[in-house]
């Protein structure tokens, strides 16, 4: 037995895709730096 309410996000908020797609471009980097250094 499931229960809905507790798989529904409790925190909700909406960025753009532009937004989202800059986040993505920001963790790509820092992971790009981070295997550069180890």
């Amino acid at each position: 037995m499931r229960k809905p309410r507790a798989h529904t996000p409790k925190i909700k908020f909406t960025i753009s895709e532009e937004e989202a797609l800059d986040v993505l471009n920001v963790v790509s980097l820092v992971h790009k730096r981070l295997d550069k250094v180890l």
